[in-house]
Formats: structure tokens, C-alpha cells, sequence
């Protein structure tokens, strides 16, 4: 789903001329709601690509955390001044979607140097013998 909504974005919008990049592995197990996960990523990757500007670097990740699938958002903006609870219309529609995933979002620093977004999201049920 990450890789379709990358492709999809790449050279729209507000992503044109952004150096994105994905890091996923494969797959990783989740219950998801597609239409859901692509609002997410669209909303987060809208965000980032305002706040790290023309030039801006962006990297979406998904990975197979311990306590179940995390979709993650980096950019090289300036970061959020309020860690606790970054606030907007996108960002509250994520919010919404993560909860009804079963799941919670958190707000942090990214190593490109802005800020970091990450969707935890409840894991895949174990398949039924």
C-alpha cells in the first residue's frame, strides 16, 4: 500500500520536485484498512512535503515493530515546536484513522533532521488453525 501511494504522489502536488523514498521490506502483516492507510500516508506525506519545502528530503518507512506494523514519515522541515500533540485537520484525520486501527500515533524527531510521524497500528491477528 505504501509503495502504491508513493507512486501515486510522485510528481503531484505538493510532492513534485521532493526527493522521496521508501524503506519497507516486503511486506509486513497487518489488518489494515487500505482506503484508511492511504488517507494516512497521503495526509502525512502533504504535511512533511509543506514543512520541508522546496528542496526537502522525505522518507516514508514501514516496519514490522514489536508490538505490531508502524508506518513512519520523516522529513528534513524545521521539526514540530510542540512534540506532545501537533495539531490540524490532517493530522487529527491520522489520529482518528490510527485509533481505528487499533493503534496510536506519536510525534518526533527524524533523523533527516525535521520531524518524524509514526502510526502504530494493532497487529495482524495470528492465522486460525
Amino acid at each position: 500500500v505504501a509503495a502504491e501511494v508513493l507512486d501515486l504522489l510522485r510528481g503531484r502536488g505538493p510532492l513534485r520536485g521532493r526527493r522521496l523514498r521508501l524503506r519497507a521490506p516486503a511486506a509486513v502483516p497487518a489488518r489494515i484498512s487500505i482506503p484508511l492507510v492511504r488517507q494516512v500516508l497521503v495526509e502525512l506525506l502533504a504535511n512533511a512535503a509543506a514543512a520541508a519545502g522546496p528542496r526537502g528530503n522525505l522518507e516514508a518507512r514501514v516496519l514490522a515493530g514489536p508490538e505490531g506494523p508502524v508506518l513512519e514519515v520523516h522529513d528534513s522541515g524545521p521539526g514540530f515546536p510542540d512534540l506532545p500533540g501537533p495539531e490540524g485537520l490532517g493530522l487529527v484525520c491520522v489520529r482518528v484513522c490510527a485509533r481505528m486501527h487499533g493503534g496510536r500515533v506519536r510525534f518526533g524527531v527524524s533523523p533527516l533532521g525535521g520531524a518524524c510521524v509514526e502510526v502504530h497500528l494493532a497487529p495482524a491477528p495470528p492465522p486460525t488453525p
